[in-house]
């Protein structure tokens, strides 16, 4: 058996994972839903999801999210439902 091929084996597992990798934000899977954008904005921000509404802007798809967070402030996130990141 040649010696380097379990070496080879795990870089090519490591290569695809890396590759998978890109279509997960935050362990939630791209493109958001509805609930997806709510589960990825609960987990970052710690605080409590008040809403969730999908808003159209140009050809993108966004969440308008609004959180209230434990100092009684409310915070509206919007997130591209293709990347999964704020937008601003």
């Amino acid at each position: 058996m040649n010696p380097l091929r379990p070496i080879i084996f795990s870089l090519t597992l490591a290569i695809g994972s890396l590759a998978y990798a890109g279509d997960v934000v935050s362990g939630v899977s791209l493109p958001l839903t509805k609930d997806s954008a709510a589960e990825h904005i609960q987990t970052q921000s710690g605080g409590k999801v008040l809403s969730v509404d999908p808003k159209q802007e140009g050809a993108k798809q966004l969440f308008r999210v609004k959180v209230l967070h434990d100092d009684g402030k409310i915070k509206v996130y919007q997130l591209d439902a293709e990347t999964g990141l704020e937008v601003q």
